[in-house]
């Protein structure tokens, strides 16, 4: 696996956490629990974090063939299928795809409700447990 090297930005992590803290106000989470730890804890990592160290991180794309099960459709439908109540969180684990490959990043219905769309992927691929 391929590796880069990263400076952590004080400012921007900052930015997101108060950014991801705003949103989780707005919103109301299936997990709100375990949103809240998150916050917690990423506040108190900002506070011991050495932001002058460059952190050395692996390069992974995460994608895969698209496996011949499960449902493959567009992100379009999916976001659809969602909108109208045909999938939630605890139904399966969709992640999002392209044409061809299937991504480790998590498209998560919660996520699709609340606005959260990651459209630089076209497809979405799911799996009913």
């Amino acid at each position: 696996m391929d590796r880069k090297t990263v400076k952590i930005d004080r400012q921007a992590l900052e930015e997101l956490l108060e950014a991801v803290d705003q949103h989780r106000s707005n919103h109301r989470y299936e997990h709100e629990h375990t949103v809240s730890n998150m916050i917690a804890s990423l506040s108190q990592f900002i506070h011991f974090v050495d932001f002058e160290t460059e952190v050395t991180v692996p390069i992974d794309s995460g994608l895969e063939p698209i496996p011949d099960y499960g449902e493959h459709m567009e992100l379009s439908m999916f976001v659809d299928c969602v909108s109208e109540g045909g999938f939630i969180d605890s139904d399966g684990d969709g992640y999002y795809a392209t044409e061809t490959e299937m991504s480790s990043k998590p498209a998560r219905p919660s996520d699709i409700r609340c606005g959260i769309i990651d459209n630089t992927w076209t497809h979405v691929m799911w799996f009913n447990k």
